[in-house]
């Protein structure tokens, strides 16, 4: 019986397998928006593009949101990195509870590591929401297990340059890791018992206010805040959705179940690191057209 599961599963054509590795031109995509602010763009060509400013969006789970800023004249003394971390809180139609969080940044080198910092594959990218919350509490009488993944392959180490050194992003005592990359309206709880912990299929973090499907944590660099383009992703439900095939993986189910999702709004929030000082940039209710 095993064998024929086997050769049945080698049998299967493989575009029954859904892979969605989200290619896209970037420096395409900014080069035809051409000017500062943020936006909300296409990823192929034409490459459509609009103002996030409070007028409905039409959602697009291939989409990015793309961000510009102005050049400056150059200044004395070295600049900071520009580093930006984007959060996104979704509320969707028909769409269980977030048990996950979409966790991306692109491989980077920054002027305090050695070599490229690995990014998240995209089997990897979305994370229980139990290991996120915990890995980005601060509260040192209440520790919680650092995953090392995500210092490896989701935060980074920056220069600090009024301190002349380098700190890494995760760093508990240089942030407050929740005020900065927590989710707003979502808490964790302790699981109740020994047993509960080990037979638990879904993990115990909950929104205490309001039900979000979808959340995501996503960072961009480059070694100067001034005069460049970052973009990131669309959101994508990041619960418990249909599994997409014997070979698919997290990532790709999601990226299936976005294709009908119906998204009704999204929380969006910008904050710019400069070394230890965390700048808020924007904070913003994208509300999404009727798909």
């Amino acid at each position: 019986m095993r064998m024929k599961l086997f050769v049945a599963a080698l049998l299967l054509p493989v575009s029954a397998v859904p892979i969605f590795a989200q290619t896209f031109d970037e420096q395409a995509i900014c080069a035809a928006i051409n000017r500062p602010g943020l936006f909300y763009a296409r990823s192929q060509p034409p490459y459509q593009y609009w103002p996030v400013n409070g007028t409905p969006l039409s959602y697009d789970r291939d989409a990015r949101f793309v961000l510009i800023t102005a050049p400056v004249p150059p200044r004395q003394g070295r600049d900071y990195e520009g580093v930006w971390h984007v959060r996104t809180q979704t509320i969707a139609e028909l769409s269980k509870r977030a048990n996950k969080a979409y966790v991306y940044r692109p491989p980077v080198k920054t002027r305090c590591s050695r070599d490229e910092l690995p990014a998240f594959e995209g089997g990897d990218r979305l994370v229980t929401l139990t290991a996120y919350l915990d890995h980005h509490l601060s509260d040192p009488d209440h520790p919680r297990q650092k995953v090392y993944s995500l210092s490896r392959r989701f935060h980074m180490p920056i220069q600090d340059v009024a301190a002349n050194d380098c700190v890494w992003t995760d760093d508990d005592k240089a942030f407050d890791l929740n005020g900065t990359y927590g989710f707003s309206g979502v808490n964790r709880r302790d699981l109740d018992s020994a047993f509960e912990a080990a037979t638990t299929l879904v993990p115990r973090a909950y929104a205490s206010s309001s039900s979000y499907q979808g959340l995501s944590s996503q960072f961009a660099y480059r070694d100067t805040p001034n005069g460049v383009c970052v973009s990131f992703a669309s959101p994508i439900p990041t619960g418990p959705v249909p599994r997409g095939g014997w070979f698919s993986n997290a990532y790709d189910d999601a990226m299936q179940a976005a294709a009908g999702w119906k998204p009704k709004s999204t929380l969006l929030v910008i904050k710019r690191l400069e070394g230890r000082r965390v700048i808020p940039l924007t904070s913003k209710t994208i509300t999404w057209a009727d798909r």
